[in-house]
Formats: structure tokens, C-alpha cells, sequence
């Protein structure tokens, strides 16, 4: 029969549109399987992508600071977890403190609260890593360990789980799911779309250095180079893209982002969304891995045609006009086995299978 009601928990609703993707791909893969009950999903309050969240019910996630246990927000998640026979604890990178050592944390408070609920939770679509601190690989350990079935969307983070002793199946990221369904024929222009993002040791400098030979590559190419920008909460990096004197693109949705890539020629991407999102356009890719998650999923993915990760340690002005004189072929990888992989795991987990 499996569950007459679902809570899906994650980042959603927050302005991020890589975020709001994957979603729509779990989404996707409900519908996919046929499960017809109720759903809910955590939001955070933007109005990114408003149409992906039409007829959900609309909760907060679990607060997982101490004044927040007096929040009425706690109550209002913790009666949504009740409510719910299974949570989907979504993808994708949740679980990584190189940014925020809060994260694993936050995400750990949803799953405790399902455990203290008798609530029981899948993970899907995510991936692990990378961890840096002690208390951040506990927390994961203990996620992971208490949850129903796991899947997780590229094989690096299937292979540190069983070193933890902890099985799982992987699939790939749920995005891809919603991505080859919204795939058009769309006219090109000539436009080179560059995705950047600011992380920890990575400021405008480098995206100075990052933009010079792209800009090159782009005036030899006749190609208009356009920045997009794929968190719509992120005011500081929003200002930080219009300060480099390109032209930014602001898309609302995620559907903006992903027509934008589909109308382009070639993409620079740094944030790994706008990477899949180029990747499912079948664009030239030049992928700049800033994190591990990101070149891990590619791997995992076995992309073909040009489709080039670039690891942060070779960011220089030499290697990236190297490698954007390569990209010459659209991008191809298989796309049908994963997202089947995921829904096989997804049926059998909701026991509709």
C-alpha cells in the first residue's frame, strides 16, 4: 500500500535554484512510481520557483539552535514529522561542513525529531562529504545508520558510507529527473553562460582571474559571456556578480536557469546545479570543482563528449584557455539508467513496488 502521506525535508523554498530543482525531480519520481497521497514539504519563505511548490503543503523544518526550541516553528515542524507515515530526507549536498559546520547538524536535528517521533526517513538523492571535523562525520554516522533505505547520487559518497559499514544504492541527483522531462528544442544565441558562486577561500579576486581568459575565449568566439546566478536569497553574491561589470542573469526559477542554459552555446560552471543544469542541455561544459561533491558527481555520471572537470588547483589562466579551446562537442552522458536506478530504489522503499 505503502504511505498515505509524505513530509519531503530539505533545503527547499530558500532561493537556492539548485535546491528547488531537486525537488521538482523528487517530485518527479513520485509521480514517476505512481504514489498518489498527500505530500508536504519543508520551506524556507522565498518565492523562488514558485510553481514547483502548487498544492504542497508548506512546513518549516526542525530549528536546530537552543532558543529555537521555543520557536512555534518547532512545533509546527514537529506536527508535520507526526503527521507524515514517511519523511524524505532530499538531496542533495546536506551533509558537508566546508562551508557551514552547522549543516550537519541542522540536517541530523530533522532526523532525530523523525526518531523521536517513531516517524521512519529515507535519504535520497544525497551525497556525503566532504567532512572535515569529528563532530560533523559523527552526526552523518548517526544519520545515515537510523534511516529506513539510503540513496545516494555519486559513487564516492556510496564508497565512504560502506567504509562506515553502512550500505546504500546509488542512483544520481534528483534534478536530472525533472531536467530531461523539461528538456525543449529552444533557438540559440551566442552566449557563453558562467555560473560562479562564492565559497571559503574563493572571493571576487579569483573570479577576476577565473573571467579573463573565459572573456577572451568568448570575444574570439563572438559569444556574449552573461553571468547567472542560481541563488536568488544570496543578495551578497548577487552584488558581487553585477560588481564584475558583466551581465547577470537573474532568473526567478528554475525553469529560467534551465531555459537560459539551453539557449546557450558553451557553460563555465562552478555551482554544480548550473552544471547539471548545462550537462541536461547538452552543452560544452567546463566544470570548475571547488568541492569534491562536484567532481565526484560528475564522475559518477560518465559524461562523454566535451565535458571537462577542472579540480581548483589548476585554475590557472594557462589551463583554462586550454580547455575551453577543447570543447568543441555537446555534452552527452546516460541519462536513462541512473534516474531508473532511483526510481527503482525509490518504489521498493515506499513498498510500491
Amino acid at each position: 500500500m505503502g504511505p498515505r502521506s509524505i513530509l519531503i525535508i530539505g533545503n527547499y523554498g530558500a532561493g537556492n535554484l539548485g535546491d528547488d530543482a531537486i525537488l521538482a525531480g523528487i517530485l518527479t519520481d513520485l509521480k514517476a512510481i505512481g504514489y498518489q497521497g498527500r505530500l508536504a514539504v519543508t520551506h524556507g519563505g522565498d518565492s523562488s520557483s514558485h510553481e514547483l511548490y502548487k498544492g504542497l503543503q508548506k512546513v518549516p523544518f526542525v530549528p536546530a539552535g537552543i532558543r529555537s526550541h521555543f520557536s512555534p516553528r518547532r512545533k509546527q515542524a514537529t506536527e508535520a514529522i507526526r503527521a507524515a507515515d514517511l519523511v524524505i530526507l532530499g538531496g542533495g549536498g546536506l551533509f558537508v561542513d566546508t562551508e557551514s559546520r552547522k549543516a550537519p547538524w541542522i540536517w541530523a536535528a530533522q532526523a532525530r525529531a523523525c526518531r523521536r517521533l517513531s516517524t521512519p526517513y529515507i535519504c535520497y538523492g544525497q551525497s556525503v562529504g566532504p567532512l572535515k571535523t569529528w563532530a560533523g562525520r559523527f552526526l552523518t554516522k548517526w544519520t545515515f545508520r537510523r534511516a529506513k533505505a539510503i540513496h545516494v547520487r555519486d559513487e564516492s559518497s556510496q564508497k565512504l558510507l560502506k567504509s562506515w559499514g553502512i550500505d546504500s544504492t546509488c542512483g544520481s541527483d534528483a534534478a536530472l529527473s525533472w531536467l530531461q522531462q523539461e528538456r525543449k528544442k529552444i533557438e540559440k544565441q551566442p552566449v557563453l553562460l558562467v555560473a560562479l558562486r562564492t565559497w571559503p577561500g574563493i572571493d571576487t579576486v579569483t573570479w577576476n582571474q577565473l573571467l579573463k581568459p573565459i572573456q577572451e575565449f568568448a570575444k574570439k568566439k563572438k559569444w556574449k559571456p552573461i553571468l547567472l546566478s542560481m541563488d536568488a536569497r544570496n543578495e551578497e553574491e548577487r552584488s558581487a556578480l553585477r560588481g564584475t561589470g558583466l551581465e547577470v542573469f537573474e532568473p526567478t526559477s528554475a525553469h529560467q536557469a534551465f531555459e537560459a542554459c539551453q539557449k546557450s552555446q558553451l557553460a563555465v560552471t562552478m555551482r554544480l546545479h548550473a552544471g547539471l543544469f548545462a550537462l541536461a542541455a547538452g552543452l560544452p561544459i567546463l566544470a570548475l570543482s571547488y568541492s569534491t561533491k562536484v567532481s565526484a558527481l560528475f564522475e559518477s555520471l560518465h559524461v562523454s563528449g566535451s565535458v571537462t572537470v577542472l579540480e581548483q588547483k589548476k585554475w590557472s589562466d594557462k589551463n583554462l584557455k586550454k580547455e575551453l579551446e577543447k570543447l568543441k562537442t555537446p555534452s552527452r552522458f546516460d541519462a536513462e539508467t541512473p534516474v531508473m536506478q532511483s526510481r527503482a530504489f525509490l518504489a521498493h522503499a515506499l513498498d510500491l513496488h
